[in-house]
């Protein structure tokens, strides 16, 4: 929605109003290609070249766990009962920036495989970076 909303209020050539909704969109999810691109352009035409070149860099930065991602989820769904295939979904949303994303998997891999280490191992991680 508040992409939607920074789209809307790019065409209405409100550059500062777009910045505010782009920049909440990567407040809930860093690592999504859409307002990060808007903002390199956003900030190229507030004058904010420095910022343009962190969001184009930042861009860059994500690709790869952009496509481990979409891996990850392809193997968890070719495979919802395997508790490492859960976990790499996890862990990738955990170095996305994203613990809220990676718990409920976390907890999944738990209930197949309660003693998973690496899966209680995430979980106590997740736990931290919550608080």
């Amino acid at each position: 929605v508040r992409f939607h909303l920074g789209m809307v209020l790019l065409d209405l050539d409100d550059l500062a109003g777009a910045k505010e909704e782009f920049l909440a969109c990567l407040a809930v999810n860093p690592a999504h290609p859409g307002p990060r691109t808007q903002l390199v352009t956003v900030c190229q035409r507030l004058g904010q070249p420095q910022e343009s070149e962190r969001h184009a860099a930042e861009l860059e930065r994500f690709k790869p766990l952009r496509q481990r991602l979409t891996a990850a989820l392809e193997q968890a769904s070719a495979r919802p009962r395997d508790p490492e295939a859960l976990l790499a979904v996890a862990e990738v949303y955990r170095e996305i920036g994203m613990p809220v994303a990676a718990l409920p998997w976390v907890e999944r891999a738990l209930a197949l495989a309660p003693d998973n280490a690496q899966a209680q191992s995430l979980r106590v991680a997740l736990d931290a970076a919550g608080k």
